[in-house]
């Protein structure tokens, strides 16, 4: 099972590239219980990926992951989102999961939403 983490962008300007650009340390976490299950793992920073959109369909269609998850923060959230939509338009299959301190609507469940599949409330470097 491919599975693919992704720390995704900020669409806010109003971001400092030094507050933003450091992966969560839950998604190194979660992706080192995963590695050590025998899972096939990768950590992708896609936190300025956004100034090339079209790498983004180009490493999802090659990479062809069977879960997605994200490390969604209050100012990633329609990064995530966005990210999501085109990975379900490649493919509809994977299935795909957001984890961070907030989940994408501020404190409300963020499903249904069509391209997420389940959410994860908390950080994932476990209990706090």
């Amino acid at each position: 099972m491919k599975i693919l983490l992704i720390y995704p962008y900020f669409i806010e300007e109003r971001m400092h590239d030094e507050d933003i650009k450091a992966v969560p340390m839950g998604l190194y976490s979660v992706g080192a219980v995963l590695k050590e299950n025998h899972y096939d793992v990768e950590i992708l920073d896609w936190h300025e990926i956004n100034r090339t959109p079209e790498k983004v369909k180009e490493v999802l269609a090659k990479k062809k992951p069977d879960v997605i998850g994200f490390s969604v923060l209050h100012g990633n959230r329609w990064g995530a989102i966005d990210i999501a939509r085109t990975a379900k338009q490649l493919n509809p299959r994977p299935r795909l999961s957001s984890e961070g301190s907030r989940d994408f609507s501020l404190g409300t469940p963020a499903l249904p939403l069509p391209e997420v599949d389940a959410v994860v409330l908390g950080e994932g470097n476990g209990p706090s």
